[in-house]
């Protein structure tokens, strides 16, 4: 008799199996070599050994069932009642020569034998293909004997979310992951900090862009992050403003092209990232408010769109002079169409001589209606610099957006979440992976986490954030839901 054995299959209904405990099994647990095996644990491992592979499963329910009559048909005197242990099990896949495979394709008879899954199932289940490759990200909670490990390659070239709420643990899981991660070759990563809790970690491997550091120019950004930033589309004049804003922003970077790029006069576009002058932006706007035009009398008359951009223009100055906005439309360094490649090696990391691993962007101290604009403005310029990099396969990039839900919401549209999205469905075609973190996945895009094949769920307690989350467990694993109605750990960090 194999010393794991605890029972045998009773009833096969899907991927959902029950199975009878053995009627000698009174306390919990077994002993075997050494070690302490629990039965029936919820989240614990078995095997159903099946021909020449073993299928995988984890315990979801385990319940007393009872067996008999309550009374003798014909005496009608009590009798005992017999009880047995029946355990619920969800199937999840198989080992076959030492290697562990999603999926089930033979599924166990009435009667076979299942065994609590042993240490070396648990390495077949949990190993990768490149030990050399994987670091470890915590013990197993089912079983703190064995450490979780982590293929990097097969993580991190797929998208992550990281979800729990308010001190939940999410900040440390990040810098467990990232910590870990840096000590591999050709990793680069982006970490948007929403509250500067990162500033200090990581400070070998990192660049801190922050304070007077952050220079992100209006240049830079494409129409429709200008719109976000200076148009107030609730306005009835908004539908001209934009008109008139686009002319204006064209003939500006018309005029510099003209002067230093001229290669570009036939191809560029209204989002063509070129230096241009938003003061000389103003000035045209102005002109077209003040506009007066000879009438049919002969005398002057106001033109087409005299005083409708009045109000426009003052938001749009008032930002221009706004000190908060001094990052964005006052540059002091980006002040050339050229200085582009610049940008995008402090971006990257890639400054000469000088290669770090990490970008830590601190952007605590961007104002609240501007933020979405910045973070859809980086995660722009890092998709397409892969976009075009015809050795993206040497430089695979991982962007890591803290806070999520204030800038990638579910039910409406930002800038930022056009351009998060884009990454998310495409991204990994070009080496651009992303991870987003957030305490309230309900209200986070949909497409976003739809997109993500790596889920790290701390402690949830929202219910609408339970059943969301819930939603988003294939249907392989529905019987799991229903472990706890608390989402939880399933390993310790």
């Amino acid at each position: 008799m194999n010393p794991l054995w605890v029972g045998n299959v009773i009833s096969v209904i899907g991927g959902k199996i029950e199975v009878a405990l053995r009627d000698d099994i009174k306390d919990m647990y077994l002993n075997y070599n050494g070690s302490l095996y629990y039965i029936g644990q919820i989240g614990s491992y078995v095997v159903i050994p099946v021909a020449y592979e073993k299928i995988v499963g984890i315990v979801s329910q385990i319940r007393l069932e009872d067996i008999g009559f309550k009374k003798e048909a014909l005496t009608g005197k009590d009798v005992d009642i017999k009880q047995r242990k029946v355990m619920y099990v969800q199937l999840v896949g198989k080992i076959s020569e030492k290697r562990f495979e999603r999926g089930v394709g033979t599924y166990p008879l009435i009667g076979d034998e299942v065994l609590l899954a042993s240490d070396d199932d648990f390495q077949a289940i949990f190993s990768t293909k490149k030990e050399d490759n994987t670091f470890v990200i915590g013990k197993f909670s089912q079983n703190e004997r064995f450490d979780v490990k982590v293929d990097v390659d097969e993580f991190f070239t797929k998208h992550i979310a990281v979800l729990g709420t308010t001190g939940a643990g999410k900040s440390c899981t990040i810098a467990k992951i990232v910590e870990e991660i840096l000590k591999f070759k050709d990793t680069h990563i982006v970490l948007l900090d929403l509250h500067g809790e990162y500033l200090n970690n990581f400070k070998e491997k990192s660049v801190v862009i922050t304070g007077d550091d952050l220079e992100l120019p209006y240049w830079l950004l494409n129409f429709e992050e200008l719109q976000d930033i200076c148009i107030d589309r609730r306005e009835q004049s908004a539908h001209n403003q934009v008109i008139i804003f686009k002319e204006a922003i064209l003939n500006a970077k018309r005029n510099s092209i003209n002067k230093d790029l001229s290669d570009l006069v036939s191809t560029f576009t209204i989002d063509t990232p070129v230096y241009f002058d938003i003061n000389e932006v103003v000035a045209s706007i102005k002109e077209k408010n003040e506009e007066m035009v000879t009438g049919s009398s002969g005398k002057d008359k106001q033109g087409p769109f005299y005083g409708q951009f009045t109000r426009f223009l003052t938001r749009l100055e008032s930002k221009i002079n706004d000190q908060r906005y001094s990052f964005m439309f006052k540059p002091k360094i980006y002040t050339e169409s050229h200085k582009l490649e610049d940008l995008m090696r402090k971006i990257l990391g890639r400054v000469k001589n000088n290669y770090r691993n990490i970008t830590i962007f601190d952007l605590s101290g961007i104002p609240f209606e501007i933020r979405d604009v910045v973070v859809s403005l980086l995660s722009r310029l890092i998709f397409e610099f892969n976009f075009w990099n015809k050795d993206r396969d040497k430089s695979p990039l991982l962007v890591i957006y803290e806070e999520a839900h204030n800038y990638i919401p579910r039910n409406y549209n930002t800038s930022a979440k056009v351009s998060v999205e884009r990454i998310a469905k495409e991204g990994r075609k070009y080496g651009v992976s992303l991870m987003v973190v957030s305490q309230r996945p309900a209200e986070l895009s949909e497409t976003v986490l739809s997109q993500c094949n790596s889920y790290i769920n701390l402690r949830i307690t929202n219910p609408d954030d339970q059943n969301y989350i819930k939603g988003l467990v294939s249907d392989q694993n529905a019987e799991l839901k229903r472990w706890t109605p608390e989402i939880g750990q399933s390993y310790k960090v």
